[in-house]
């Protein structure tokens, strides 16, 4: 019986940032993770930003240091912020190609701005 051959991930710590406020005074940082088993997500420590209507965690293409209204043209969501404070984790699907991204944001879908961005560089 064919059997596949396994894939082997390093784990540890891809990229960390920190965030830069926008619309709102943010601060904190944003690391990539990856677990042995392949899984990633996008980890917030000591992170704090402005309550907000609607506030969302996107993967953007458009760097941190960038304008922020491109924030939104091409990203990925990865869910719903989970508070303004403390630490936080959100799963990155596997199937998101991170090289394609530049940046974490938080942004307000209510209102169309970012809070903060934090660079992600990831090889």
């Amino acid at each position: 019986m064919p059997t596949s051959a396994p894939t082997n991930h390093t784990p540890g710590v891809l990229s960390t940032g920190w965030f830069r406020s926008y619309e709102h005074a943010s601060r904190g940082t944003a690391s990539v993770i990856q677990l042995g088993d392949g899984e990633r997500f996008a980890r917030f420590e000591n992170f704090r930003t402005s309550n907000g209507p609607d506030l969302r965690v996107y993967l953007s293409t458009t760097p941190s240091s960038g304008p922020g209204g491109n924030f939104a043209d091409h990203y990925v969501e990865l869910g719903q912020l989970k508070g303004n404070l403390g630490d936080q984790n959100y799963v990155i699907p596997t199937q998101v190609s991170l090289q394609r991204y530049a940046s974490v944001v938080i942004w307000c879908k209510r209102f169309s701005v970012p809070f903060a961005a934090a660079p992600i560089v990831t090889s």
